[in-house]
């Protein structure tokens, strides 16, 4: 199932890279973000030299890896850190608005696009794409797929089987 990240108050060094490994984020707009192994003499242990320019590019990762400055939220949105910033007060509304969204679609789909875009990061765009189809071929024979199509056919939501 997909992680969902809130962050309230501060998310540095090893804060971050708790975010870094959630599959959403959402970001109180006073937020505190950095990575500060640099500021103390350290090194990621938990995965930001690899993940955090695969989430915002390499450029960007060293800068905030080299000098263990902070970022806003806001600019953590723009870099695509975390998905959305909304006002402090209203982050667990978000969080559970977000978590009852996802709830709602089948489980079978978003554990294989997970999994595709998981792996597809560390493969060729070819090698992602035949893993892609491997993926929907899969999944065609799934109870959710029938009740997807039947519910798209019935014009009505999807109740998608085990929920």
């Amino acid at each position: 199932m997909p992680v969902i990240a809130a962050i309230n108050g501060m998310a540095l060094a090893g804060g971050l890279e708790l975010v870094m490994v959630c599959d959403l984020a959402i970001a109180a707009d006073n937020a505190k973000l950095s990575d500060q192994h640099a500021n103390y003499g350290l090194v990621p242990g938990g995965g930001a030299s690899q993940r955090l320019p695969r989430l915002i590019g390499v450029r960007k990762a060293k800068e905030l890896l080299y000098t263990g400055d902070r970022i806003t939220p806001a600019e953590a949105e723009r870099l695509g850190l975390v998905n959305k910033v909304v006002p402090a007060d209203k982050l667990e509304e978000a969080t559970n608005e977000l978590a009852v969204k996802l709830a709602a679609k089948s489980p079978m789909a978003l554990k294989t696009v997970k999994r595709l875009v998981n792996r597809g990061m560390d493969s060729s765009l070819n090698a992602g794409l035949e893993m892609e189809i491997l993926g929907a071929t899969a999944h065609g024979s799934t109870e959710d797929m029938a009740e997807g199509l039947k519910a798209f056919i019935e014009r009505r939501p999807p109740v998608f089987p085990g929920k």
